[in-house]
């Protein structure tokens, strides 16, 4: 009788972590809006000429994707992704753009400069749909749905895809996280460079180990150091980029007394606001003729400024006008 009492409360138990599990994963995880940080690592064959190629030279090296800030075009509000890189904290493209999901479960890229892409597709996700449809992450089709169990102890919904065609590459999406590669690149990038993820970190709780990482590699201690530096390094988003008439500029702080100065691409300077004392800028055309340009914004050190290296802070960017 008393073993099979154990037995009962066997059951009974395997059956209430199941149902847990199936409502956590029946119920949809949108992406992430803010405090998210994905760790990823990046590897690159140094003797691809060796035969065999790969086997004793390789380099590894961490980057974090990071969500920080909101910003709003129109009528969308993205929100800030960076991206930087562990050997030195310093940036490894810095600011990249923003990220939005919409209410059909769309997740779009932007650098505010072209049109947004499409990233992942949550808006329908049967065996056979296409999940991922970004020119980032080239394409995948849905073969198999699972859930995984996170380090929070939550459930979510794991799709197995194809990645970019290749029979031989499976990529796994997570709701709520991303691709088991990257959150943006592909599996790779060339016969020689592939990405994976590490982990993921969402309000300063680590939330998700891939079974293949380093748990070390997720607890740098100065991962939200580097973090908070660059968020802090002065910057600005330019929309629309290119443009006919007129464009905005948005500082990613409060300016004092700054200079817009824009440049032709020969490096003559063209045009020259001076006392911005607002966060927004509205540049006017006017008699500029298409092409490239580039922009030097600049808060003085008296100002404000001063907060990269004590003299001026300065912001730099390229700029299109278009006659259509």
């Amino acid at each position: 009788m008393d073993a099979m009492k154990k037995v009962l409360l066997i059951l009974f138990v395997i059956a209430s972590v199941a149902k847990q599990s199936h409502s956590q994963t029946n119920v949809y995880h949108p992406f992430p809006d803010s405090n998210a940080v994905w760790i990823n690592e990046k590897v690159t064959c140094l003797d691809w000429q060796s035969n065999p190629p790969c086997i004793s030279s390789m380099d590894y090296h961490l980057y974090y994707y990071f969500l920080k800030g909101d910003t709003t075009v129109g009528t969308n509000v993205y929100h800030k992704i960076y991206r930087i890189d562990s050997s030195a904290v310093a940036s490894m493209g810095g600011f990249l753009g923003g990220i939005r999901e919409d209410a059909n479960r769309k997740i779009f890229l932007t650098d505010f400069s072209t049109a947004e892409k499409l990233l992942y597709d949550f808006s329908s996700t049967n065996i056979g749909d296409t999940i991922v449809r970004s020119s980032y992450l080239c394409f995948g089709i849905i073969s198999s749905i699972d859930s995984v169990q996170l380090d929070n102890g939550q459930w979510r919904k794991r799709y197995t895809t194809t990645a970019c065609g290749w029979p031989s590459q499976i990529s796994y999406v997570i709701e709520g996280i991303g691709s088991n590669y990257d959150l943006i690149q592909g599996p790779n990038s060339g016969e020689y460079v592939s990405w994976s993820l590490r982990c993921f970190h969402q309000n300063n709780s680590l939330v998700y180990i891939y079974d293949t990482a380093s748990t070390a590699s997720c607890y740098m201690n100065y991962l939200h150091t580097g973090i908070d530096e660059q968020q802090n390094k002065f910057s600005f988003l330019i929309s629309p980029n290119p443009f006919s008439t007129q464009t905005t500029l948005q500082a990613n702080r409060n300016l004092q007394n700054a200079t817009l100065t824009v440049y032709n691409s020969f490096g003559q300077e063209v045009k020259q606001i001076k006392n911005i004392s607002s966060q927004s800028i509205t540049l006017q055309r006017d008699n500029l003729p298409s092409g490239l340009y580039f922009i030097r914004l600049t808060i003085p050190s008296t100002n404000g400024g001063g907060t990269q290296g004590g003299g001026d802070d300065v912001a730099t960017s390229k700029l299109i006008i278009s006659d259509n």
